[in-house]
This record gives structure tokens, sequence and C-alpha cells, in this order.
């Protein structure tokens, strides 16, 4: 990492705040995305998981462009997840789903966003998004996982 390149928490937390106060001094510019993006992003790997999604949230407020909205979607959906949060963790992978480009990345998406809605015990929009990906996954793999989970659905 940039702001961490000898692995050490100390100097992790020095580049943290040096963002932070950056960010305070300095004028809007298109780059207010990336700056916010990259403190969130330290803050996760800081073990401030909650202050995090704070800045991963501005980031997104910021406008970025679409390859950096899906960087910071992503960032925060594995955040959301660590912390158990299924259903704002479901309302982000809906998001990243809408912004990412790519079959198989949209349908790891989808199969994480499957987990959260059970998670939540939402068991009919999990089985309706399975339902799809066994169908229509862009690789037999993850139709199969697809399969497997509806399976074990029908199997509680």
């Amino acid at each position: 990492s940039v702001l961490n390149p000898t692995n050490q928490p100390a100097q992790l937390h020095a580049g943290i705040k040096a963002l932070i106060e950056l960010r305070k001094t300095a004028p809007s510019t298109p780059l207010d995305a990336f700056f916010l993006y990259q403190i969130g992003y330290a803050l996760s790997r800081a073990g401030s998981p909650h202050c995090a999604v704070h800045y991963l949230d501005r980031a997104l407020n910021a406008r970025p462009p679409q390859q950096l909205r899906a960087a910071i979607l992503l960032e925060k959906s594995n955040l959301l997840e660590e912390q158990e949060d299924w259903w704002r963790q479901q309302k982000t992978l809906s998001d990243l789903i809408d912004c990412t480009t790519h079959p198989v990345q949209q349908d790891v998406q989808r199969m994480k966003s499957a987990q959260a809605l059970l998670r939540l015990g939402k068991k009919q929009e999990a089985k309706t998004l399975l339902q799809t990906l066994a169908t229509h996954g862009a690789t037999l793999p993850l139709r199969q996982t697809a399969k497997q989970q509806l399976e074990l659905i029908a199997g509680r």
C-alpha cells in the first residue's frame, strides 16, 4: 500500500491522518472521490470498519467514475460482510451489479447477494436470484453452485 509500504500500523495511521488533513484543507477537485476511497480503504486495513464505510459512502457521494464506483462498492460490500450487516451489504451488492459490466463478475455479486438475502431470511428473493444464476450463469461452475444452493434451500 502507498500509505503503508512497510506494513507498520503506526505508519498506516499517520498516512490516514495526513490524507484526512489534506482533504480538509484542499479545495474540492475531481479527485475527491479517489482521496475519500483511499481513506476508506486504509481505514478498513487499519481495523476501523465503521469509519471506513463512512468514508466510502462519502466517496460514492462524490460521484466517482464508473470503475472507481465499482471498486468503492466492492470494498464497502466486503466490509459490510465482515460486520455481518446483511441488509446494507445486499443493497451495496445490488448497486455493484448495476455498475459491473463483466458477466462473471455480475454473477459472483449475484451469488453473494443471494447469500446476504438468505441471512436476512428472504428465502424467496434468494431463490429467484439463484434460479437465474442456475439457468443463465456465465460459467458452468457458477451455475452448478447456484443449483447446489437451491437444493440446500429446498432441503431446509
